[in-house]
């Protein structure tokens, strides 16, 4: 009658397990007559044992029953029962037991799991759970806000049995309360957010915290006086953007519009200096032909000593970059104290002129003045 034990192979930790399987299994079945004799009952056993682990043992134990020549009672039963604990018992059982049980907490709110773990951890290190020491690590293991109620309620004195109960209904009516507060918020009355509320609407906030930093990171249009939308122009008044202080201080910019506008100055400064310069040639052949200054157009000096060299001189500072360097005005040369140092400043200033000054030179002299040969000097 009944389910048989399960095979026992030698695990030190299933020991105990094994023995209380066959002590029940014998309770149950006390009836059978072959159950009467312990010399049957020890025959049955070794027939479970099975494995390479308990092989040897069980054979002993086989040739030590057939020899066996003592009466048939409970002293041999027993006398078997020791020898198995004494082979395959688990010595540390006892020592690991009382580690884990001053290291038991219960988990919220499986009071009834924590006290049934309790107990037999209790059985297992040899403890009586009516000591006051056993009864102080079952408090110790209780949630803090059930110890003080179990203080007020004056149980504590009375022993485990009595403080267990009082846990059990402490335990109880809280779970009443949480599972009342949390009905009354979800039909919208005011009640505390429970924990898991809580931790859903912490998450939701962290979320669109960070997609609002993401789209804060996100590249935003950079309008001018030539693209920017009619609404934005009505609202913020874009400034003319040909302005070469506006072009300056938009220098420390680091967006797409930088480049725009650079690009738009560099061709505007690119035009500007080619007319300038188509400009300039036109005057310069004109004033060779006349033999005027290139610098003031005026006669009886080159451009290289013209006295208004320079004067009044208007630079456009956007037909140059930010590093465009100062133009210098050369020192006129000093008059020579000599007819000697004269002579060789003008002979070093016709080596200096250039062929269009020169030209312009032999015009001034005509035929006649050396003007024919002036220019192969």
């Amino acid at each position: 009658m009944g389910a048989l034990p399960q095979v026992f192979e030698g695990k030190r930790e299933e020991a105990d397990d094994f023995i209380d399987a066959v002590r029940n299994h014998f309770r149950l079945n006390h009836a059978y007559q072959p159950y009467q004799s312990y010399r049957t009952r020890i025959a049955w056993v070794i027939t479970l044992l099975h494995g390479p682990n308990v092989a040897p043992w069980a054979r002993e134990q086989g040739e030590w029953l057939d020899d066996f020549q003592g009466p048939d009672d409970l002293d041999l039963w027993n006398q078997f029962l020791d020898q198995f604990r004494a082979y395959f018992q688990d010595t540390q059982k006892d020592q690991r037991a009382v580690t884990e049980i001053e290291r038991l907490r219960m988990k919220w709110p499986d009071i009834d799991g924590y006290t049934s773990r309790f107990v037999t951890l209790a059985r297992e290190a040899n403890y009586d759970v009516g000591e006051p020491a056993v009864v102080k690590l079952y408090l110790n293991g209780l949630p803090k806000s059930i110890i003080p109620k179990l203080a007020e309620s004056g149980v504590v004195g009375r022993g485990f049995a009595a403080i267990r109960e009082k846990a059990v209904q402490l335990v109880t009516a809280q779970q009443l309360v949480n599972a009342i507060m949390e009905n009354r918020g979800e039909k919208g009355q005011n009640a505390p957010r429970s924990n898991q509320q809580f931790n859903a609407y912490m998450r939701g906030n962290q979320q669109n915290r960070g997609q609002n930093n993401q789209n804060r990171g996100q590249y935003r249009p950079q309008y001018n006086s030539s693209n920017a939308p009619r609404n934005y122009n009505d609202q913020r008044g874009v400034p003319m953007d040909v302005d070469r202080t506006q072009m300056r201080r938009n220098n420390n910019n680091r967006g797409g519009y930088q480049g725009n506008r650079n690009t738009y100055d560099n061709q505007y400064r690119g035009q500007r200096m080619q007319n300038n310069v188509v400009s300039m040639d036109g005057q310069r052949q004109q004033r060779a032909q006349n033999g005027e200054c290139f610098n003031c157009g005026g006669q009886g000096h080159f451009a290289r000593n013209c006295p208004k060299k320079r004067q009044g001189q208007h630079i456009n500072m956007a037909m140059f970059e930010d590093n465009t360097q100062n133009m210098v005005e050369q020192p006129e040369p000093a008059q020579s104290s000599s007819n000697s140092d004269r002579l060789n400043d003008i002979y070093s200033q016709i080596r200096g002129m250039e062929p269009d000054e020169a030209q312009a030179l032999a015009g001034m002299l005509g035929q006649g003045g050396g003007g024919e040969d002036f220019t192969t000097a």
